[in-house]
C-alpha cells in the first residue's frame, strides 16, 4: 500500500533498486530459513510435530522482530480521511471496503470477476513455488 507513494517520491531508477532489493533480501530469508529448518532435521533428527513447533517458533520470533523494526521506521502521517460520527473504527473499515467493492463490481463488472480469478490462480502459482 505504501509503493504508489513511495514510487510518487523517489527516482524510478532508486525505486527500482529498493523494490529489487527487497525481494532478494524476502527470498534469501525463506531459503536461510528452509535451510535451517532442514539442519534441524537432520541433526536432531525430530518428529513432524517438534519440527512443526520449532518451525513456528523461529518464525513467530523472525518476523515479529522484523515487525518492530519495521514499526520503528514508520513516518508519523496525517490521517488521510476522518472517522464519521457515530461509527467505531471497525464498521467503518468495512463499509468503506464494501463502498469500494460495489462501486467498482458496478462500473467493471466483467472486468473484477476476471481479475480476482487471475489473482485467486496466481496467488495458487506462487504459494506453490514458495512452499
Amino acid at each position: 500500500s505504501y509503493l504508489p507513494e513511495i514510487g510518487a517520491s523517489v527516482e524510478e531508477k532508486t525505486f527500482n533498486w529498493y523494490s529489487s532489493l527487497y525481494y532478494i533480501v524476502t527470498f534469501a530469508h525463506e531459503v536461510l530459513f528452509l535451510l535451517v529448518i532442514a539442519a534441524i532435521i537432520i541433526l536432531f533428527d525430530t518428529s513432524e510435530i517438534v519440527t512443526a513447533q520449532v518451525s513456528q517458533g523461529i518464525d513467530t520470533v523472525a518476523t515479529g522482530g522484523y515487525f518492530v523494526l519495521s514499526w520503528y521506521y514508520f513516518n508519523k502521517k496525517e490521517a488521510k480521511a476522518k472517522l464519521p460520527e457515530g461509527s467505531n473504527l471497525v464498521s467503518a473499515g468495512f463499509k468503506q471496503v464494501f463502498r469500494t467493492s460495489r462501486g467498482i463490481y458496478q462500473h467493471y463488472p466483467k472486468t473484477v470477476g476476471w481479475f480476482f480469478i487471475g489473482c485467486i490462480f496466481t496467488e495458487a502459482a506462487v504459494a506453490s513455488f514458495v512452499a
